[in-house]
């Protein structure tokens, strides 16, 4: 088995999926990673709390992310949520909600830092 990892990036403005492979997940350098997802989750809760804010409710909450460990990722899990409450019937309604309700960027890693991570933790991208 051949350890590996998918990474979305930046460059110049653009996202960039980054598939990193034979990576040693537990290598100091790897830490970026942690560090792109501790920002997303935080990033999700602050979304979430404006969606509830502009009076969105969820209580079926739990139940939709049980797969995700009950945690936000990202937009997606938002997207999900207001589908699953019937706050919108289609994708497109939803990240229009979604857009108004907090237009904030995605946080990724650069380029860069994310090749030079993968190399550092023994792998190659």
């Amino acid at each position: 088995m051949l350890p590996a990892v998918e990474i979305s990036a930046t460059w110049h403005g653009q996202m960039a999926a980054v598939l990193a492979c034979g990576i040693d997940p537990q290598s100091p350098a790897f830490q970026l990673v942690e560090r792109v997802r501790q920002g997303e989750r935080a990033n999700a809760e602050e979304m979430y709390e404006a969606l509830l804010h502009r009076g969105y409710h969820f209580p079926k909450r739990e139940m939709q992310l049980k797969a995700t460990g009950k945690q936000l990722r990202g937009a997606g899990d938002h997207a999900a949520l207001l589908l699953a409450h019937g706050c919108a019937s289609e994708w497109v309604a939803v990240l229009t909600r979604i857009r108004e309700v907090d237009d904030r960027e995605e946080i990724k890693a650069g380029l860069a830092d994310t090749v030079d991570t993968a190399h550092r933790s023994g792998g190659w991208s």
